[in-house]
């Protein structure tokens, strides 16, 4: 049996970005994968995908955002990292690599999973 790939989502900010989350695995869990909480990874694996969708309505936001983007780098290297929200749509893309994202995808249209959907195979790091 082939392992199924996972993905975690962190939100930050907003209900709006509750609700993009939400949106974002359901698409996931339609398209096979598996959601886990990145909080609890199962003993020695990470999720293939960790997405961050983030809020930047203020620049400890903006920090916020940064911050949580270079911690799942650490915590997962081996995932394809996301950012989604508002702060793509704000940061230079120089920015969002040196946080870790492999991707991202701004606020402007809602958050779709086959944005990502790649992760996992390959798992670049770098843009």
């Amino acid at each position: 049996m082939t392992r199924r790939l996972t993905v975690a989502i962190e939100t930050l900010g907003c209900k709006l970005n509750l609700a993009d989350s939400e949106l974002l695995a359901r698409d996931f869990s339609r398209l096979g994968f598996e959601i886990v909480d990145s909080a609890d990874p199962e003993p020695d694996e990470g999720p293939d995908v960790f997405i961050v969708n983030t809020c930047t309505v203020t620049h400890v936001a903006d920090r916020k955002a940064r911050q949580q983007l270079r911690s799942a780098h650490r915590r997962f290297p081996d995932a394809y990292i996301v950012a989604t929200g508002c702060y793509p749509a704000r940061a230079q893309a120089e920015d969002r690599r040196s946080a870790g994202a492999a991707c991202a995808q701004g606020s402007g249209s809602p958050p779709r999973a086959g944005a990502a959907q790649g992760g996992g195979q390959g798992r670049s790091t770098a843009a």
